[in-house]
């Protein structure tokens, strides 16, 4: 397969960037993998310091947006400087042992698949240990202890017994970490900047251009990804989630009525849930 690139979009708070940045070199994989930062704010004197010093770390590359494109089109352009498979890194994530490995391994178990996403304490359907619900994170969490406590729990589960398998398919992306198989974006093309220029509902749009293309989306269910949420678009993050999600509904009429009955039904994620409650001791998520 072709070097994974791991695009990290870079707007604000650098001390968020270094803890995803360093979190993701200290990953340690066997797949061929690179880091592309893309400063998307070239007048912040703070984060384009930041990058221009991490830029030096082996493996990583740099680029700076001649002017805010937003968003997506900070995504868009590491997306085009790339040649393979992508992770779409949020800045304030966190990810833990063998990141891209996992899910490098799960694009390559069937080629219908298109996207990955992964659990994580605050991404709506691929939340973890309370569904559908964003958990508040320890400074001091341990992901590969977390990571072990979902595994313990998801082969308890009435899912994994049928179905014996850690990849399961789910009606949209979650944008938070998010692997695009070169692929997917070969057939359906680069994310909707121009309608999604800030953020939220992107990765929807794209899920669903994904989706009539024929491909999956799916969700690693061995992959937990830390998520502080909303850190970049601050009080206005309410209002773009209301206008884009209109946008989503108004272009894709089945969306909706999808996510409703994946979200209402017995699925994966929700016994995933009911299990580590059942274990108990849920410190590692705190």
């Amino acid at each position: 397969m072709n070097k994974v690139t791991v695009v990290i979009p870079a707007y604000s708070n650098p001390n968020l960037l270094d803890k995803c940045f360093n979190s993701v070199v200290a990953s340690r994989n066997k797949v061929d993998f690179d880091i592309l930062i893309v400063n998307d704010n070239p007048s912040n004197s703070e984060v384009c310091s930041w990058a221009e010093n991490v830029s030096h770390h082996q493996g990583t590359r740099l680029i700076t947006n001649l002017k805010n494109l937003g968003f997506s089109g900070a995504v868009n352009t590491g997306i085009s400087a790339s040649k393979g498979d992508v992770i779409i890194l949020n800045s304030d994530t966190e990810v833990g042992e063998s990141f891209v490995d996992k899910l490098a391994h799960i694009a390559e178990l069937d080629p219908s698949i298109g996207t990955i996403s992964t659990l994580t304490n605050n991404g709506t359907i691929l939340s973890v240990p309370n569904y559908l619900q964003d958990t508040p994170i320890s400074t001091h969490i341990n992901i590969r202890k977390v990571e072990q406590k979902i595994h313990t729990a998801l082969i308890q589960t009435k899912w994994f017994k049928k179905n014996q398998t850690i990849v399961a398919r789910i009606p949209t992306p979650v944008g938070h970490a998010l692997y695009i198989t070169r692929r997917a974006i070969s057939r359906v093309g680069l994310f909707d900047q121009a309608t999604f220029q800030q953020g939220y509902g992107e990765e929807n749009d794209f899920g669903e251009r994904v989706r009539h293309a024929e491909f999956q989306n799916v969700t690693a269910l061995n992959c937990f990804v830390l998520h502080r949420g909303a850190s970049s678009f601050g009080d206005s993050r309410r209002a773009l989630v209301k206008a884009h999600s209109k946008i989503i509904y108004r272009r894709y009429p089945m969306y909706r009525i999808k996510v409703a009955l994946f979200t209402h039904s017995n699925n994966v994620i929700k016994q995933l849930c009911s299990q580590i409650s059942s274990i108990g001791n849920l410190g590692d998520f705190y």
